[in-house]
């Protein structure tokens, strides 16, 4: 008698296939996962290319004054508040650019560098770019959980709750605009650093 041949795969041979497409899964995810967030990068950068643009056409038309993070027409008045991406609104006219692509929970994905500027205008004014010495070393905001960023050589850029911090949502690291107007990824132990380089970097110490 003839041997009738089957056509179809044995379950050894089903789960051999199986398993080799878990392996590849499982090494290729990641990668996927990777270039994904590459792309989110870029577009976040690009996000702080406009802002950087925005900041640096409101201080040519405000004899070299930077914007305020945060400033009040008094300490009271709430409703008269103006935040620095109102500020420069009328220069970017994209509202949509404060939020990091990354970022799916806040509305303003970026931190202004709080020492930079007083909370609100009655706290002494304005800073001019005069009085930053190295502007391209120095930084204006960041990606953040929140739209301003506290700096301490000692505690690092965050409260005890978290709030007003460094994110690393970009593969361990944040996108940073400085103040001569360009970006740059930065891992967030460098963003961290105590030493004389990070207080230069966050405006604490003179270079």
């Amino acid at each position: 008698m003839r041997r009738q041949h089957h056509n179809g795969f044995t379950l050894i041979e089903l789960l051999v296939v199986i398993a080799i497409i878990a392996i590849l899964a499982a090494i290729l995810f990641p990668v996927f996962a990777r270039a994904r967030e590459k792309a989110l990068q870029s577009s976040c950068s690009s996000n702080l290319k406009q802002i950087g643009l925005g900041l640096m056409m409101y201080i040519q038309d405000y004899d070299e004054m930077l914007p305020f993070g945060h400033c009040s027409s008094s300490t009271a008045d709430w409703a008269a508040s103006k935040y620095w991406y109102n500020i420069i609104t009328p220069y970017t006219k994209n509202a949509d650019i404060i939020k990091c692509p990354s970022d799916k929970y806040t509305a303003v994905g970026y931190g202004w560098n709080y020492p930079h500027n007083p909370y609100r205008a009655s706290y002494g004014g304005a800073m001019s770019l005069a009085d930053l010495k190295a502007p391209a070393e120095r930084l204006a905001l960041c990606d953040s959980n929140a739209y301003w960023v506290v700096y301490c050589p000692t505690h690092y850029p965050n409260w005890s709750d978290g709030f007003c911090r460094v994110t690393d949502r970009h593969n361990g690291g944040s996108n940073v605009v400085f103040w001569d107007g360009h970006v740059k990824w930065l891992r967030q132990s460098d963003l961290l650093r105590s030493d004389n380089q990070g207080q230069i970097l966050w405006g604490h110490k003179d270079p």
